[in-house]
């Protein structure tokens, strides 16, 4: 359990090291970097979706009438959790529109802070209901 929880930060890390050599050359066109860079993310983003899943949520271990993709003991309404399932994998993907934005083409800068900004407000919201399934799973 421990090496897939390292691999889950090793995989973010290289997405940021991505993230890092992609914005030293000072484009931001599609080349080589910016795909490794996409390749990365997804591959990342996906893992951590299941993970959050599988292991800290403690989902995906009942497939009964009701409960269906849910685990056996549940605090909160089933919809709590189907939400909290879209609101972790829309948050979790909100990277792919950013990843698109050009701050460098003149004329986008308020589009790109705009961007920026929302993008922060949707993490802190899918963190923010993380935290609540996670530590009701405890």
């Amino acid at each position: 359990m421990f090496s897939c929880n390292s691999a889950l930060w090793a995989i973010a890390y290289k997405e940021n090291g991505g993230k890092f050599i992609y914005s030293e050359n000072g484009t931001y066109t599609f080349n080589n970097w910016y795909i490794a860079f996409c390749i990365f993310n997804t591959i990342s983003t996906s893992y951590r979706e299941i993970w959050d899943c599988l292991m800290d949520w403690g989902l995906c271990r009942t497939f009964e009438k009701g409960k269906w993709g849910l685990r056996k003991k549940l605090h909160y309404p089933t919809y709590y959790y189907y939400g909290g399932i879209f609101i972790d994998f829309s948050g979790y993907w909100f990277w792919l529109i950013t990843a698109f934005i050009d701050d460098q083409s003149s004329g986008t800068f308020w589009k790109t802070w705009v961007w920026e900004k929302l993008f922060v407000f949707v993490q802190l919201f899918r963190r923010w209901f993380w935290c609540l399934i996670r530590v009701e799973n405890e």
